[in-house]
């Protein structure tokens, strides 16, 4: 290999395309080009409605990392892409920027096939530039396999098991008190409605002078369609008339109340009493199955206007003017308090779904009715006179079939072998619109479950913890970042400081330090392949050194945590692992000793082919990129995962090593208090009983990363003049100043040192003496605290000698 071949710096802008367009290329995205055991990442299906933001950018990195750490070990993954047509979302964008455009009521002006050709052209364009910027995050997509919720296929899956769910009697159309948007003209689900906590106005008042019973309530126009009034049945106020039957005259209607117990009602909340609105409230509803007596009536149309059951004074106004003309001038103000949700857990009190869609885009309800007759089927019934159902369906009745609407259900191949899926990724935000119905379609459809596991994360917030939104202007685009500082960098800053379903903040400072991560990577690996004779494979490699049998060791050890905290989703602490090994273990430390033990090229390319691997999850471009070197004429994105070497759990080596670089850095800081130059070499003076021999034979390593020209190493103390000192453990460390020491400066020194040292032995001693720590804490924990303990009482004798010594 020519070593001229890695420039000084790694571009990314120069080779993530190319990067991606081979492996796209190789076919290693199709699982059928792949063998072990199937694996299925099902993409959660952005929306149609805009542009990738980095909220999809966070998923794509959890995804692919997730995918390609599987492939890596051996598995036949299949990572499905796709894209949702988001129907009422992406109509009310359409047609906001039709109205923005001048088009005052675009439904009326387009009729439905003209204003279906400009969404469906919309969705077709910000498909294509969606899916662009997903490859732009190099995940590692099947795009033979590409869905999308309202193509054919799709379409085809949907209508079918709607008419499953319909022949099963589990679809039906009837009455219910749905949410209704006056804006969209369309139904909403209780799930897609976000609460907000706010001060409101609590009306009380009497239908009439004559009724018995005051009322509190927050929407006064909605009381011209009460039917009753419920009460606490153990409320003494109001008991006798439990079960009476009133007509008052109410703003010029006159009403018919019945007067209910509920046991939900609080008499301490307002009056005590609450206007039953069977038509415009779910729990007042639910009162009515109840007692279907009360009847229903409906004041307030889909317009937001008043109907005529609202009464001559009122009908035709919008509901907000009928608020200002009905209410009294007597006000109680609510303070904002904790919204109490309607159902504690949607799936524990289960409500019929509304699936019908006021709107045009979207799956057409595969519903025809001629006169009395009503058909249901995949297509349209033969014959004239049919007429389909004009209303479309929830968005999310086609998303919940999506883990088996794109494997060819019931009886694909790719069904057969991949469904159920293996992992789902999702935010918190959705797990009750989607993962709830998935998983409730497929126990209907399969009686199974549709992924064996599932991830919940939290929404990527600014670096104040905002959501990003237009109205902030704090939005950032990835496809920015990804120009500034590359794919790989935006993706480890979005995996950093991650935990499964809290949010996290995004800040350009987490982007630098991953590119300066990527850049640490790329150097390392061209000074290695600067250094060896030759670039090959190594396959096996065994230690002559200290250094040598730590460094395997530690390989080994992070080849393990790595590989458990990604089985375990733990994405932040397995890159903080590889970090931590890359920059400190690797970088800081063992290169710099191969520069002073050499003949090590073996274990340079040992380890860092195995470096590569392990990081190639969560930055595939430049692992690829470095693997190219080693022309084996396989892509990195498909060779084996490391496995443990084993044979380095010598019980001391790790003490040893540590002690050994903890002896080396007290060096360096003592020449760095003492204002040594960093090019002069110094004379030094170790002293240790159980470590002498260990020190001896790394003295080499001591001379070379210490900058120590003169060393001496005893195993009994003996008086020095003119050092500066400090204590490792149980090595007490001397530095000749040769004349230049200030010996005050040092008493005090150490003095202090001396102080920070019996405070932390009366700190860890009381923690041993506390009886409940102890008994509760973990043996290994409680174990490690004793042997600190032990060591801090042996620093703080030969911090006392030394003060002893430089004072005599």
């Amino acid at each position: 290999m020519d070593k001229g071949e890695m420039p000084k710096a790694y571009e990314p802008g120069v080779y993530e395309d190319a990067i991606y367009a081979a492996w796209e290329e190789s076919g290693l995205f199709d699982p059928g080009h792949l063998s072990g055991d199937p694996y299925t990442i099902m993409m959660p299906p952005p929306n149609v409605t805009g542009i990738l933001h980095l909220g999809h950018a966070f998923e794509n990195a959890l995804m692919d990392t997730m995918a390609r750490f599987q492939r890596l070990r051996g598995k036949r993954v299949l990572l499905l892409p796709g894209t949702d047509h988001a129907a009422v979302a992406t109509q009310a964008r359409v047609e906001d920027e039709l109205k923005a455009g001048g088009m005052e009521n675009p439904r009326q002006a387009l009729g439905r096939e003209g204003l279906l050709e400009k969404i469906r052209a919309y969705a077709e364009a910000s498909k294509t530039t969606i899916l662009s910027q997903i490859r732009k995050m190099g995940t590692s997509a099947d795009w033979s396999r590409l869905a999308y919720t309202f193509d054919d296929e799709r379409s085809r899956v949907v209508n079918a098991v709607f008419k499953k769910m319909y022949d099963d009697g589990l679809i039906y159309r009837g009455y219910r008190v749905v949410n209704w948007s006056v804006v969209g003209q369309s139904t909403a689900s209780d799930d897609e409605l976000e609460y907000t906590e706010r001060q409101t106005v609590l009306y009380s008042f009497r239908y009439s002078k004559d009724f018995p019973i005051p009322i509190a309530t927050t929407l006064p126009e909605t009381k011209l369609g009460d039917t009753a009034v419920a009460v606490h049945p153990g409320d003494d106020r109001y008991k006798a008339y439990i079960g009476q039957v009133f007509e008052p005259k109410f703003a010029g209607k006159r009403l018919k109340i019945h007067v209910i117990a509920d046991e939900h009602v609080d008499p301490a909340f307002g009056t005590g009493a609450l206007g039953v609105t069977p038509a415009h409230a779910t729990p007042d509803f639910e009162m009515y199955e109840k007692q279907p007596e009360i009847g229903l009536v409906q004041v307030v149309g889909l317009d937001g206007t008043m109907t005529q059951e609202a009464g001559a004074d009122y009908a035709g106004l919008p509901y907000k003017e009928a608020r200002a003309k009905l209410v009294e001038s007597k006000k109680v103000v609510i303070a904002p308090g904790r919204f109490q949700k309607v159902y504690l857990h949607w799936i524990e009190n289960l409500h019929d779904w509304c699936i019908s869609r006021q709107i045009w885009w979207g799956h057409r309800i595969p519903i025809w009715t001629k006169g009395r007759e009503v058909f249901s089927g995949e297509t349209a019934p033969e014959g004239d006179g049919w007429e389909q159902d004009p209303d479309t369906l929830d968005t999310w009745f086609s998303s919940g079939m999506w883990p088996f609407s794109t494997l060819g259900w019931p009886a694909g191949e790719d069904f057969k072998t991949f469904f159920p899926t293996s992992w789902m990724q999702m935010g918190y935000e959705i797990l009750f619109l989607w993962m709830a119905r998935m998983v409730l379609f497929s126990a209907y459809l399969h009686d199974t479950v549709p992924f064996r596991d599932v991830y919940i994360h939290g929404m990527v917030r600014d670096k104040d913890g905002r959501k990003f939104s237009k109205s902030l202007n704090n939005g950032i685009d990835p496809l920015d970042v990804i120009a500034r500082y590359g794919t790989d960098a935006l993706r480890v800053s979005l995996l950093s400081g991650v935990s499964p379903g809290n949010d996290t903040r995004f800040y350009e400072e987490k982007v630098e330090s991953a590119q300066h991560l990527v850049n640490k990577l790329w150097n390392i690996s061209r000074y290695i392949f600067g250094q060896v004779g030759r670039v090959v494979r190594v396959h096996k490699v065994e230690p002559k050194t200290l250094a040598d049998e730590w460094i395997l060791s530690k390989l080994d050890g992070l080849t393990a945590q790595v590989t458990k905290k990604l089985e375990s989703f733990d994405f932040s602490s397995a890159a903080e692992e590889l970090r931590d090994f890359t920059g400190n273990d690797f970088a800081d430390w063992y290169l710099e000793i191969a520069k002073i033990e050499r003949e090590k090229d073996d274990i340079l390319l040992y380890v860092l082919e195995r470096l590569l691997v392990l990081w190639h999850p969560f930055i595939p471009f430049v692992t690829e990129e470095i693997w190219k070197r080693f022309n084996i004429g396989e892509f990195l994105m498909v060779h084996e995962w490391p496995q443990k070497q084993g044979g380095y759990a010598r019980g001391e080596l790790g003490k040893e090593m540590k002690h050994l670089q903890n002896v080396i850095v007290a060096i360096r800081n003592l020449r760095s208090e003492n204002n040594v130059e960093a090019g002069k070499k110094v004379t030094v003076t170790l002293v240790s009983e159980e470590a002498a021999q260990m020190l001896d034979e790394q003295k080499d390593l001591i001379h070379g990363l210490a900058r120590v020209e003169s060393l001496t190493i005893l195993s009994e103390p003996m008086k020095l003049e003119e050092v500066a000192s400090t204590v490792v453990g149980t090595t007490e460390v001397y530095l000749l100043l040769e004349g230049l020491m200030d010996k005050e400066a040092e008493r005090g020194r150490l003095a202090k040192e001396l102080e920070e040292a019996r405070k932390f032995e009366a700190n860890t001693k009381a923690k041993l003496e506390n009886n409940q720590f102890t008994s509760k804490a973990p043996a290994k924990v409680v174990e490690g605290i004793k042997e600190t303990y032990v060591q801090t009482k042996e620093r703080i004798q030969k911090l006392e000698e030394q003060v002893k010594r430089l004072e005599g």
